[in-house]
């Protein structure tokens, strides 16, 4: 592993052309975002030099009826959501057939980049427990103001260099109000969900008539510790619908180590190259919370509040460490000028 480490490009900082729009200069694309349907660019404000990042949403004929319809709800939502650990809407604006929305420059992208960048075989079990708890504060906040996520995963788990963890991705996110009636259950289930099925609880995914709550975003968190543990999303191997399978028969993930994994090789191809993670040992209260998180029945499952006080996250308090102390050795992405 390499004493540094760029999450976003071989060359972190950006010197390409650029243009203006609006009150923003505009650089090329940063990334992608709504599975890949949108390009993020790195933006500066030109009045203040202040880093922002703008995703073009570029709506062209009327398949993008449907895209459109989720981008609004995603900004009114967005735009009645305040708290530290959720991506901050700063600005939406259209150029020509483009809506551009603006949101806070997270410079080390995200969780899923950190993976795939620096942590190959998963992450260290503080830093885990770290970004882990700002986003259970974020899930707290949400399910309290009557929303389900419906999309936690590590792709939209971002970090910056000022030690801040948001949660991203609200394109599903949704209300369990309606009419100012609070519903126990949901049970909407559509093409748009395809992307995050490996994430889905089992009672989201079976579709029937007892439907899903708030706890189907505590299962979601499960499976993204369990991401972030390992280095690879759970039942990734598998078809969806073998996947579908093993969830609805009650098959739970686990975190890979000492404790779980066979002491000797194996030729399973999810156990090539595993060497690392059979000599690392979690503690045995993350275990614990990963499998709370992941009980097959949601009524089994704490709340975002009650795991707030897991004696996972206690064990780390009293040296209360930031993502980015962390992350010394990775470079943030900047613009360079010239």
């Amino acid at each position: 592993m390499s004493n540094s480490s760029n999450l976003i490009a071989k060359n972190a900082s950006v010197s390409f052309c650029c243009v203006e729009v609006g009150r923003y200069v505009v650089f090329p694309c940063i990334g992608k975002a709504n599975n890949r349907k949108y390009n993020v660019h790195l933006a500066k404000e030109k009045e203040t030099d202040k880093l922002y990042a703008i995703r073009m949403c570029t709506l062209e004929d009327e398949k993008d009826d449907t895209n459109f319809f989720f981008l609004q709800k995603e900004v009114r939502i967005l735009s009645q959501l305040k708290h530290s650990n959720i991506l901050q809407l700063v600005d939406v604006f259209v150029a020509g057939s483009d809506i551009l929305i603006v949101t806070p420059l997270m410079d080390y992208g995200s969780v899923k980049d950190l993976i795939h960048f620096r942590y190959h075989f998963g992450l260290p079990e503080q830093l885990i427990a770290t970004v882990l708890y700002d986003v259970l504060l974020a899930l707290e906040y949400l399910h309290e103001h009557d929303f389900i996520h419906r999309s936690v995963r590590c792709s939209h788990i971002l970090l910056s260099s000022q030690g801040k963890v948001c949660l991203s991705g609200f394109r599903l996110v949704a209300s369990v109000l309606e009419s100012d009636r609070r519903l126990r259950k949901l049970h909407e289930f559509t093409e748009d969900f395809q992307s995050s099925l490996m994430w889905f609880a089992p009672e989201v995914l079976e579709q029937n008539i007892a439907g899903y709550g708030v706890k189907s975003d505590i299962y979601s968190l499960g499976i993204a510790g369990c991401e972030m543990a390992n280095g690879f999303v759970p039942f990734s191997n598998m078809s969806n619908i073998q996947m579908f399978w093993e969830k609805l028969r009650g098959v739970t993930p686990r975190l890979l180590d000492g404790k779980t994994l066979p002491a000797i090789e194996t030729s399973d191809p999810m156990d090539a190259s595993t060497d690392e993670q059979r000599n690392r040992w979690f503690s045995d209260k993350f275990h614990a919370f990963i499998e709370l998180c992941l009980k097959f029945h949601p009524c089994d499952r704490p709340s975002a509040k009650a795991l707030l006080k897991h004696g996972f996250f206690r064990q780390y308090k009293k040296e209360c460490r930031s993502v980015s102390s962390f992350l010394a050795d990775v470079n943030p992405l900047s613009v360079s000028e010239g």
